[in-house]
């Protein structure tokens, strides 16, 4: 247990420089600790809940993530973790390139290489730290990293970000149309080009999680998302960072602008209607979005 300077905190009586601990004092230890630990969940978060939050492509999250890192204490998400995202954002600034707009740039090396995201080797880091300290987790990875919270000591309420799914396809389709600078077409190719976008990230939710122990699953509405209305509402469940940083804006596009005028699916009310329908049908984060009666707010 640390006391006020960071020194680890050992009951009278016992030799500071002792390798082992009495039983009785162990107890004491824990007994305090425990104590501790009850009065400060109860006084931050007014409720035993730790709170998840899965990253689909394209709903805001590294925004959300990135916030609530500078904003909150104990969040931690890969691309957004408390224990130095001061550091990552007054780096950023320092080399005159402005708010971090996504971790993907300046995160610590702890967690990236130095030119690029290393996805597995974030996996380890975090795993690594492990999650008992975390309020807020964040990830953009399979649904099956969730388990591991299935006989975790406080329970588990998973946020699901839900967003219209042709919006939401084409939005993703588009950013990685807009880099080389090709346009979604709408002809009979138009379920191909839907298959491969949602294939990478179509694992990242799945039903099975419904059956997973400890787990309180919400839907969010996006505009929740990107209207500051999820983050009032995580304001009042979430304990406030003493040292944070202005966050300057409520959304930031981390993608080539899109002429939306210029996308041939918003002409076409069958097409439309015909995407929407295929959609649901093939996923089960569309399908658990459409009928979701559970929401947050």
């Amino acid at each position: 247990m640390l006391g006020a300077g960071g020194d680890t905190f050992v009951p009278s009586g016992t030799p500071q420089n002792s390798t082992s601990t009495s039983s009785s004092a162990r107890s004491v230890q824990w007994q305090l600790i425990d104590n501790v630990a009850g009065v400060e969940n109860e006084s931050q978060r007014g409720e035993n809940l730790v709170y998840g939050h899965i990253h689909i492509a394209k709903t805001a999250g590294s925004t959300i993530n990135r916030k609530f890192s500078l904003f909150f204490d104990n969040v931690c998400g890969n691309k957004g973790h408390s224990f130095d995202a001061i550091r990552v954002h007054d780096r950023h600034r320092r080399g005159g390139r402005g708010d971090v707009k996504s971790n993907h740039s300046a995160h610590s090396h702890f967690f990236h290489s130095q030119a690029q995201v290393r996805p597995s080797f974030l996996q380890k880091r975090m795993d690594e730290i492990g999650y008992e300290h975390c309020d807020w987790i964040s990830h953009e990875i399979s649904w099956q990293f969730w388990r591991k919270f299935s006989s975790w000591p406080a329970k588990v309420q998973i946020h699901l970000p839900c967003r219209d799914p042709v919006d939401h396809i084409v939005s993703h389709i588009m950013s990685v149309l807009n880099h080389q600078k090709k346009r979604f077409q709408c002809d009979r190719t138009w379920k191909r080009q839907i298959d491969s976008a949602m294939r990478s990230y179509s694992n990242r939710f799945s039903k099975q999680m419904l059956k997973i122990d400890n787990l309180d699953l919400k839907c969010v509405r996006f505009h929740h998302l990107i209207d500051g209305t999820y983050f009032k509402f995580m304001q009042s469940k979430l304990r406030e960072r003493l040292v944070k940083r202005p966050i300057t804006r409520l959304y930031y596009h981390t993608n080539i602008k899109r002429n939306e005028k210029a996308e041939c699916v918003w002409n076409d009310k069958k097409l439309l209607q015909n995407m929407t329908a295929y959609m649901i049908s093939k996923g089960d984060y569309y399908n658990f979005c459409s009928s979701c009666s559970a929401w947050l707010i």
